[in-house]
């Protein structure tokens, strides 16, 4: 496993999901440690606008994870 520091504000990493190299059903994990209360940890989804409202969304809320998406038919809060 790597680990990546973000010593800046601007600081972010991108990630591309082949489909040739995960498909539906698949799972995964992924690590993340961070001091501050509120933060967005990761997005994937349209940019707002763009028509298309589905989304995946993983942030950091008064401390504590949180996890949310739309897959087109309504948002789910874990």
């Amino acid at each position: 496993m790597s680990e990546t520091s973000f010593l800046s504000n601007d600081s972010h990493i991108e990630l591309s999901l082949n489909s040739s190299h995960w498909s539906f059903g698949q799972s995964g994990s992924i690590s993340f440690r961070t001091q501050e209360t509120h933060a967005l940890l990761m997005y994937a989804g349209r940019k707002p606008g763009g028509g298309n409202s589905e989304f995946l969304l993983l942030d950091v809320t008064s401390g504590q994870a949180r996890f949310s998406a739309d897959l087109g038919s309504g948002m789910v809060l874990v």
